[in-house]
């Protein structure tokens, strides 16, 4: 049996638990955060892991699939990249690495639809010849070979075994049927494979699909919502059943472009006492980066950089190799003369006194890529061309070890965690959220477009769920007042983005500012409120801002259409936004290479080549931490070169 178990903003996973304690009870998550974070929520509910199960859902397909089908190999997304591009090779003639990862995208996600390829055969020409024949070509593949599969080939060996016979007449064997509560919670998209395997498993067992209620009133027809059970055939109708939208009680802090670092350094020295839990800092942007995070004004950050550690790493040794071997992008060159190269490498790094051991990680694990990459080369000899190479590097970058939280600087408090707004269902329950919103992050409402043509989507929408952007940015709003509700939670939302953003303009609606824990107004906030025409020169006299000398007519309409941004463009002006340097100027070259020769020589009266290296990496590091300069590894690595070479000069000069 399967069921959609619809929850309120205030529901409890323990009431869950305890309405079906009778039966074995298994909770399902799409990703090991939230597996982690509810099993946090069902230990603070008293509720022990001896009693309730937490996996992911690719844990609980695993085990599945180990039980029922042990002889299927199940390939993740980085072995079959090789694999179907060691295949493309034998059928295609320089084909570019574009082009195939067009055709593998499109590959993967047909696949979540169907695996019959005939009734995709009619769509397939709306991507062009090439695509469409590599794609066609992939699904015949995988048809033909036996015990390889990828994740949807699973799902369906999973979902036909439940179906069958055999299967269903040994559960009706066992003392209970069911014996299991599945418990599939935190899903905002289900494929129609995995639609598939949900009603299949729920043949034998107790299958339910936890859903905001908020959400399934925002339901179509074509979403999966109502894909998972018979009766969900129309559309859902949100004016067939009354919700209540409950209010969601924080701190609301508005602030002027440009002004989101004044604001977040207030809140800091204002809103965090020395016994308190430090907040957790979601920014409302999809792909948080290092440089993104090193601009706020905060210390003691601690975020998760899944390409800091070891991507440069990679991104240094695919430079290496490929303007060595590769100087035009259809070049070859022999399996074994790369590898000799990666090996060499490998030696190399490993006699040095201070051994990069990252380096060598990276260097293992492209070695055993095209190890593997050229196993299911059928020919004699395997020849690797630059579109191969570039191929097994990004399969390279999808098995690097995962990243933990680092700290930007150390200190005996404990750290503020700043995340992308994408791991807000997953936070701590143990801080106060402060998510901060401002024009720089990624445009989050709107309707949002699919990348398929109209035309196709509307032939998919007969055999599977659509994933519909509108859909994910309810999900994305329900969870954002969801964890607002947290005691102590704050919003720093940029003004321009209410008014300009729909999205943002029905957040601010659901919050009720009136019971907010903490009173907090910004500078911005406070001039607005005072922004009349008798105080605002009071206030630029109290501030010491300097007065015009003349009123214009731009002036005088800049001040009848907002007083705020009349002050600020004429009688303070403020700089929109924070300009943060990613590279070294000429000049600065300059300046470094004179400090470094200067500094040598005030310590050494020789050159010594270990001595003159450590002394320009501990020169460069003191002048861009000065200058609040961030540089990738690659420059800092050219800019270090540079500097090694004509500082070397210099010294022997002097």
């Amino acid at each position: 049996m399967i069921n959609v178990h619809r929850y309120q903003h205030d529901f409890r996973l323990d009431e869950i638990v305890g309405d079906s304690a009778e039966l074995k009870t298994v909770f399902i998550c799409p990703s090991p955060s939230l597996a982690d974070t509810t099993r946090g929520k069902l230990n603070a509910a008293g509720i022990g892991l001896d009693e309730v199960a937490v996996n992911t859902v690719s844990g609980f397909i695993a085990g599945e699939s180990k039980k029922i089908c042990p002889d299927l190999k199940l390939l993740n997304k980085s072995q079959m990249l090789l694999l179907l591009r060691s295949l493309a090779n034998r059928y295609f003639k320089n084909l570019s690495h574009e082009t195939f990862i067009c055709a593998f995208d499109l590959f993967s996600d047909l696949r979540s639809y169907t695996l019959d390829l005939s009734l995709l055969i009619e769509v397939l020409d709306e991507f062009g010849q090439e695509v469409s024949a590599l794609v066609k070509l992939f699904f015949l593949e995988l048809q033909q070979v036996g015990n390889i599969a990828d994740e949807h080939l699973v799902y369906h060996q999973l979902a036909q075994a439940y179906r069958s016979p055999a299967s269903l007449e040994m559960a009706h064997q066992r003392d209970q049927l069911p014996i299991y509560n599945y418990l599939f919670y935190g899903f905002s998209h289900l494929s129609a494979i995995q639609v598939d395997f949900l009603r299949s498993l729920g043949i034998r067992e107790n299958v339910y699909v936890l859903l905001p209620d908020e959400i399934y009133h925002h339901g179509k027809s074509t979403d999966w919502i109502a894909w998972l059970n018979d009766n969900y055939t129309q559309p859902i109708d949100s004016k067939k059943e009354s919700v209540v939208v409950d209010k969601t009680s924080c701190s609301l802090v508005r602030f002027a472009a440009g002004n989101l670092g004044n604001s977040l350094q207030d809140l800091y020295q204002n809103q965090i006492s020395a016994d308190a839990p430090p907040p957790h800092i979601f920014m409302m942007e999809l792909d948080l980066d290092f440089n993104r995070i090193n601009s706020l004004p905060l210390p003691d950050l601690s975020f998760k950089a899944p390409s800091d550690l070891f991507y440069c790493e990679l991104e240094q040794l695919e430079e290496q190799l490929t303007s060595r071997w590769f100087s035009a992008p259809f070049s070859r060159h022999g399996q074994e003369q790369l590898i000799g190269d990666i090996d060499q490498y490998i030696l190399s790094e490993s006699s040095l006194p201070k051994c990069n051991y990252r380096r060598i990680k990276v260097a293992l694990l492209l070695h055993s890529a095209i190890d593997e990459f050229t196993a299911h080369d059928t020919g004699d000899e395997c020849v690797l061309g630059y579109a191969d190479l570039k191929l097994i590097f990004m399969s390279v970058g999808l098995r690097l070890p995962r990243i933990s939280s680092i700290s930007l600087k150390h200190s005996n408090r404990k750290s503020l965690l700043v995340s992308s707004v994408k791991e807000i269902e997953s936070s701590s329950l143990d801080r106060p959220l402060w998510v901060v919103a401002s024009s720089d992050s990624s445009r989050l409402g709107g309707s949002g477009n699919s990348s398929y043509p109209r035309s196709v989507l509307s032939f998919l929408a007969t055999i599977g769920p659509v994933r519909r952007p509108q859909l994910q940015h309810e999900f994305l709003r329900y969870h954002l007042l969801s964890s607002l509700r947290r005691e102590g939670s704050i919003l720093l939302l940029e003004s321009e983005i209410e008014l300009e953003d729909g999205w943002w303009s029905e957040v601010v609606k659901r919050i009720d500012n009136s019971c907010s824990s903490a009173k907090i107004m910004t500078d911005t906030q406070k001039i607005g409120a005072e922004a009349t025409s008798s105080s605002l020169l009071k206030l630029a006299t109290k501030q010491q801002a300097v007065l015009p000398k003349w009123i214009t007519a731009s002036s005088l309409q800049s001040y009848l259409d907002c007083p705020r941004k009349y002050y600020f463009t004429y009688l303070d002006p403020i700089s929109p936004r924070v300009t943060i340097q990613h590279v070294l100027q000429p000049y600065q070259l300059g300046e470094i290479e004179h400090l470094v020769i200067e500094h040598y020589l005030s310590n050494y009266t020789e050159l010594v080549e270990q001595k003159h290296l450590l002394t320009v990496r501990s020169v460069m590091a003191r002048y861009l931490k000065t200058h609040k300069i961030n540089l990738s590894s690659i420059d800092f690595a050219s800019s270090e070169v540079e500097v090694v070479h004509y500082t070397e000069n210099g010294i022997r000069l002097l």
